[in-house]
C-alpha cells in the first residue's frame, strides 16, 4: 500500500486489516506518486524484490483549488491523477504480465462525463493572465484521462 504519510498509511492499513475476513499482510510504502523519480525508483526496487502483483489499484487523487507545481516543474493534479499512475502501471507491468490474473483498477468519477478528452493541455497552463485555474475541471478531464488511459492499457497490455 504507498502512501504520502507513513503513519497515516499504517494507521489506514491497521483499519484494513480489521476489516477482513482472513489474515491480511499490508506492507506499506511511503511514496509520493507526484513525484516521477520517486515512483520510478518504487517500481523498480519493487520489482526486483517480488516474484508476483495480483493487483494494482490507482486510487491516488487530488482536486486543486488553485495551480500549484511540483518540485519537478509538473502541475499537481496532473502528475497526481494522470502521470504517476500512468508511470506506476507501466513500471509494474511486467509484473503484473507474470502473475496470472492480475489486474489493474483506476478509480475514476463521474466527473469525467461532464468533459470530453483534451489533450492539447494536460498540465492545465493558462495561458492569458486574466484566465482562472479550474480545479473542478481539471479534475475532470484528469478522470476523463484516467478512463482513456485505463483503454489504452486494456489494448496494449490485455493480460491485466
Amino acid at each position: 500500500m504507498l502512501c504520502r504519510n507513513r503513519a497515516k498509511g499504517d494507521q489506514a492499513a491497521a483499519d484494513l486489516g480489521q476489516l477482513t475476513s482472513r489474515p491480511a499482510n499490508f506492507i506499506v510504502h511511503e511514496v509520493d506518486v507526484a513525484r516521477p523519480a520517486a515512483v520510478r525508483a518504487f517500481c523498480r526496487d519493487f520489482a526486483a524484490g517480488q516474484q508476483r502483483l495480483d493487483a494494482l489499484i490507482n486510487n491516488a487523487g487530488v482536486l486543486m483549488g488553485e495551480r500549484l507545481e511540483t518540485p519537478d516543474g509538473l502541475e499537481v493534479a496532473f502528475a497526481t491523477n494522470i502521470l504517476g499512475p500512468y508511470l506506476m502501471t507501466e513500471g509494474l507491468v511486467d509484473l503484473l504480465q507474470r502473475t496470472p490474473g492480475s489486474r489493474v483498477v483506476t478509480v475514476t468519477s463521474g466527473g469525467m462525463l461532464t468533459v470530453r478528452l483534451d489533450a492539447t493541455n494536460p498540465q492545465y497552463v493558462v495561458a492569458n493572465s486574466d484566465a482562472k485555474y479550474d480545479g473542478t475541471r481539471q479534475y475532470a478531464l484528469n478522470k476523463r484521462a484516467q478512463v482513456e488511459l485505463t483503454h489504452h492499457w486494456a489494448v496494449t497490455h490485455a493480460r491485466i
